[in-house]
């Protein structure tokens, strides 16, 4: 049984009435649908029927200003980007949300800009562009196909009906992959949307003025983008929303759906569906150890703080006339604290000499913290770069090693204790992915490749090294050698492997070794590899013969519980792998670590539930990063395992004295 659907109509500043509705669970994670040019709220009726979406989200959807069901000013003022933004604005306070993520679609991804440019703090905590217009200006231009741009005339017509008619009626067929395998009456649903939108409202919409400059710049703040497009899109051309969208967006992921449409999440809808699952976890991850962290960290700014306020008085022999300010600040992104002394001149008489070379009258530290690391400077703003998902006894290391270098060291006052860099987690069973996590087989791989651009000769192996990985064997097939019968690519992926196999130990090659700490870990773990009672297994999207033999060649513990490409019907980054690992171990997902190199097995683990260990051992830093694994280490050398009496699995950190280095 669905939940049931709220409905409301709100007010925005200038009275403008907003239709709405929300349905799913108010306690889950909230996603606001806003939908594209012309249309309303009501195409987005499949997913609020989703029982994937409404049992894992809350989802809230509105009509625009000038569509649908809300109110439509005459007026070009009526349409100011601040009042699109207030919009937005109203949609959260009335239905409570906690920085929601946004979803726009094509015309309605423009909210967005509005949204940056006039609230502040910005009530999102990421986006989705779905076949998306980034914003109203030039750069419709560029990402709009000529189909649509020929629409524009006869959507905006104020004295030929007849042509508005057509018009309208081939927009929205433009919209769908096959229109004539769309249901008539779902046609005619969205065709009847349109007509409620008039020609001269249309034109102040696609006229009305927006500056892009505070999106890029919450985009370099870190702002979580997912951008979905179709590579068979008749109005949009989603490669150009990358291209514009990426040099402006740190924390960027793109998916083009092959053979997608415009209205993805209506003929794509389980795509769109996993898909927005995913980003939202990731999301959601993400901001809750931010969370966490930044805690942690506020209360070492504040004794951070306290000391450098104790050292201040026994350097000026405690002198009550120094004034000595603290403050921290928490805004969306980052956190920051501050302290710094003011002294008189008969302070400084009585400070040792070192203490009266400090540039007065005014001194002191700052430590900001954000998606970006952590910084502590003084007035020369010097910075010491800090991983930012660190755990917080490595934070304390950095933070009182900084303040020695900044601070005079040679007094008592200053007692800091410098804990130990290692952090312990317990965790009922372990998920390993295979390559590039326990074992190398990368000279194999290479010359697997190189076998196989001989009968393809069109494949590009290092384009395909860079993107491969991961990623099972037959749906890399399929991908770059355009291999559609199934038997022909069951008999090309055993062809594949076995090459892998035989080209790693030929001409003197090591052939498939295993990983630094690979090999201490899994005997650790050696007699919990076994039934009935295993704790670990292998979940990778090789085939079960290679893996066997992988494993095997690397001299390490085969678990008796291991899946593999043939075990489920898709691979990573869908969460199949790793749920269906943990269901065979008899173990709550969320009581698993997955530990995994490649962005998409991060990716996978993290939509399965687990926690997630990224180690970069095949990707750079940056792309495991990207991914928001739970832990971040080089690879298991920094890591130990033990098994516990009680069952499960102890898991040491030993965290570098510096950040990790590719």
């Amino acid at each position: 049984m669905l939940p049931t659907q709220v409905v409301k109509v709100l007010r925005s500043s200038d009275g403008t009435a907003i239709f709405a509705e929300a349905t799913g669970r108010r306690e889950n994670p909230a996603v606001v649908l806003i939908h594209g040019l012309a249309l309303s709220g009501a195409v987005f009726d499949n997913l609020f029927a989703d029982k994937r979406l409404t049992d894992k989200l809350y989802l809230v959807r509105y009509d625009l200003r000038g569509h649908g069901r809300s109110g439509k000013p005459a007026t070009a003022d009526g349409y100011a980007s601040c009042l699109f933004a207030d919009d937005f604005a109203a949609i959260v306070k009335e239905f409570g949300l906690d920085k929601p993520i946004l979803v726009g679609w094509s015309y309605g991804a423009t909210v967005l800009a509005d949204a940056c440019a006039h609230l502040d703090p910005l009530p999102v905590s990421g986006t989705v562009f779905l076949a998306a217009l980034p914003y109203v200006g030039p750069i419709m231009g560029r990402v709009g196909t000529p189909t649509v741009l020929g629409f524009l005339p006869g959507l905006t017509s104020l004295d030929d009906p007849v042509l508005t008619d057509r018009t309208r009626f081939d927009f929205v067929e433009s919209v769908f992959a096959d229109p004539g395998k769309v249901p008539f009456s779902d046609k005619i649903f969205w065709l009847g949307q349109s007509t409620l939108q008039s020609g001269p409202v249309l034109s102040h919409i696609l006229s009305r003025p927006q500056d892009p400059t505070k999106l890029h710049e919450a985009g370099q703040r870190g702002l979580p983008m997912l951008i979905l497009g179709g590579t068979a899109d008749r109005q949009v051309k989603s490669d150009v929303v990358v291209d514009e969208m990426k040099p402006h967006f740190k924390n960027l992921e793109v998916r083009l759906i092959d053979g997608g449409s415009h209205a993805l999440f209506y003929d794509f809808q389980d795509e769109f569906v996993d898909s927005l699952i995913n980003f939202v976890a990731r999301v959601k991850q993400a901001k809750a150890q931010f969370d966490v962290l930044t805690a942690s960290l506020e209360a070492l700014c504040i004794k951070a703080c306290d000391s450098f306020g104790r050292l201040c008085k026994v350097l000026t022999a405690g002198s009550s006339k120094t004034c000595l300010s603290v403050a921290t600040n928490r805004s969306p992104g980052w956190i920051s604290a501050s302290c710094s002394a003011t002294f008189t001149d008969a302070d400084m008489s009585s400070a040792p000499q070192y203490w009266r070379d400090v540039k007065k009258p005014a001194t002191g530290f700052v430590i900001a913290e954000s998606r970006d690391g952590l910084r502590m400077s003084q007035s020369d703003h010097r910075q010491l770069p800090v991983h930012s998902v660190l755990p917080p006894a490595v934070m304390r290391l950095y933070i009182v090693h900084t303040i020695q270098q900044i601070l005079p060291t040679d007094t008592e006052s200053l007692t800091m204790t410098i804990q130990d860099a290692t952090t312990t987690h317990h965790f009922d069973a372990i998920l390993f992915d295979m390559d590039g996590t326990l074992i190398d087989s990368t000279a194999g791989v290479v010359d697997a490749w190189t076998l196989f651009a001989e009968k393809y000769p069109w494949l590009n192996v290092q384009e395909i090294l860079a993107s491969a990985h991961g990623v099972r064997t037959v749906e890399n097939l399929r991908n770059h050698c355009h291999i559609e019968d199934p038997e022909e690519l069951e008999r090309e992926a055993v062809r594949f492997e076995e090459a892998i196999i035989h080209a790693a130990n030929k001409d003197g090659r090591s052939g498939i070794v295993a990983l630094p700490g690979a090999r201490e870990n899994t005997e650790a773990l050696a007699a919990g590899a076994k039934l009935p009672h295993p704790v670990w297994a292998l979940c990778t999207s090789a085939t079960r013969a290679y893996a066997s033999q992988s494993i095997t060649a690397a001299g390490l513990i085969l678990p008796d519980i291991f899946v593999t490409a043939e075990d489920v019907k898709r691979g990573k980054p869908a969460p199949d792998p790793y749920l269906l690992g943990a269901k065979l171990l008899g173990i709550e997902p969320a009581k698993c670590l997955v530990i995994e190199d490649a962005p998409t097995g991060i990716r996978s683990g993290t939509a399965a539930g687990c926690k997630t260990m990224g180690l970069i051992t095949s990707h750079t830093r940056e792309q495991v990063e990207a991914e928001h694994p739970t832990y971040l280490v080089k690879n298991l050398s920094q890591v130990t395992m033990s098994l516990c009496h009680n069952g499960g699995v102890d898991v040491t950190i030993h965290a570098d004295m510096h950040p990790l280095r590719n």
